[in-house]
């Protein structure tokens, strides 16, 4: 007695519906024949072969295909093929997240045909196949299109940076240049069944000012991070319903969350909190089980950079730098430290302390015995290209704390000067804080 079975998967690493696998055991091929198989198979799909793929022996050398030979009805078959489920979402998704060049697949269609024989009173499978057809969210041209913009970014990355510098600007780039997709997360929030549109869920939009998921965010990166020659992959939580990515520096693998770095969703502040960080470190920072499984096989245990790149993100001529607040509980406006991170000591150099923040390509911190605020540029964070000295330069003590009386809001050159404007601050109490919000300025030539 001949079956066949036609059952449609829809995979997308956020967005899986009902998926489906169905096999008897095998015989298993030898390697070379695998090896074939799967290469033939990523050869069609990333040309977007329409055709139906045999993919018979992948399955069998992976194991998907159970000992289970009898059965008692034919609804019995069919339950068991349903059952192996698991076995083919995990290698699917697998095939797609080590493969940046299949970032545009957003699921396909299996057919089994499978030969059943009646004997005794039980049935038995004697013989089965499987194709695949791909489905894919991308036409040819969006995918080449989105293709040579990616390797345009990679390309764009300065060639002798080292790995993490490319990391954290790839980080950068992606970050500021993408905005979240807060509809169609909500929309599979509520129904991912509902979803037609998968380009979200692709790389397709992402660095271009354009929308994404989260898996649109690791595809994105994955591809130039290994165009740059970094590994890379995508991987996921079923439990948090993301997608990352983990980088390979040196020997080591880490944690790398552009989705949750971009905090603003795709404006101007750049955060490194989730770049570079063991297993330990991303779970204990998110409170959530945010981490590659161990039984995957990757080990993202080391904790080299866990202590680094804290902080706001800034990018100049003269290098990346990260502005770090030295004390989260205090409301003191000149808390910040500029730093560098050197990768010869994997240490992070202090440029400037007591800063007020970052304002367009300036930094200012304050002496407050001269009551002198000292501006650096960025393109040199090391040289003071301006002295500006103010009797409201000072600061009070609060509860123990010495605190700035005034709060930068904006620095800008004006001819040969900078100006900065400023308000000033008055406190009755240790938690009442009052700013007046006159827009005070200051200024003084260029040196």
């Amino acid at each position: 007695m001949k079956k066949v079975i036609l059952l449609i998967v829809l995979l997308a690493l956020l967005v899986i519906s009902v998926g489906i696998f169905a096999a008897h055991k095998l015989n298993s091929p030898h390697l070379d024949d695998y090896s074939q198989s799967e290469h033939i198979l990523i050869s069609k799909l990333e040309k977007m072969d329409k055709g139906n793929i045999d993919v018979t022996k992948i399955f069998a050398y992976n194991g998907f295909f159970s000992s289970k030979s009898t059965f008692k009805t034919e609804d019995e078959i069919f339950n068991y093929l349903n059952s192996l489920t698991p076995k083919f979402k995990i290698w699917f998704e697998n095939l797609i997240n080590t493969n940046p060049k299949l970032s545009f697949i957003a699921g396909g269609s299996f057919r089994y045909e499978f030969r059943s024989k009646y004997i005794n009173g039980v049935y038995y499978i004697d013989s089965i196949s499987v194709n695949f057809s791909g489905t894919y969210a991308l036409t040819k041209k969006q995918w080449d299109d989105t293709k040579k913009r990616l390797e345009d970014i990679a390309k764009s990355i300065p060639s002798d940076s080292s790995d993490v510098q490319k990391v954290r600007l790839v980080n950068e780039y992606l970050s500021k240049n993408t905005n979240y997709d807060v509809d169609t997360y909500k929309q599979y929030m509520q129904d991912y069944t509902s979803i037609t549109n998968f380009k979200p869920f692709t790389p397709y939009n992402v660095g271009n000012g354009g929308v994404a998921v989260c898996e649109g965010y690791s595809k994105a990166a994955s591809f130039i991070l290994n165009y740059l020659g970094i590994e890379t992959r995508v991987v996921t939580s079923a439990m948090q319903n993301h997608a990352w990515n983990i980088v390979k520096i040196g020997d080591k693998w880490y944690n790398l969350d552009i989705t949750w770095n971009d905090e603003d969703g795709g404006n101007h502040d750049i955060s490194e909190k989730y770049l570079l960080k063991s297993n330990d470190a991303l779970v204990s920072m998110s409170k959530s089980e945010h981490k590659i499984l161990d039984e995957e096989g990757y080990d993202v245990t080391d904790t080299k950079y866990d202590s680094l790149f804290k902080g706001k993100f800034i990018s100049s001529s003269s290098g990346i730098y990260n502005l770090e607040d030295t004390d989260v509980n205090s409301i003191s406006a000149a808390k910040f430290r500029l730093t560098k991170y050197n990768d010869a000591t994997n240490k992070v150099d202090v440029l400037i302390n007591n800063a007020f923040g970052y304002f367009d390509d300036y930094v200012a911190n304050i002496n407050y015995e001269k009551n002198t605020i000292n501006i650096y540029s960025m393109d040199n964070p090391k040289k003071v290209i301006a002295s500006i000295k103010n009797k409201d330069f000072k600061q009070f003590n609060n509860n123990g704390k010495n605190i700035s009386n005034i709060i930068i809001r904006k620095i800008e050159p004006s001819d040969n000067n900078i100006v900065i404007t400023y308000d000033k601050i008055t406190s009755d109490s240790i938690s009442n804080f009052y700013a007046d919000n006159y827009e005070h300025t200051a200024s003084s030539k260029m040196l």
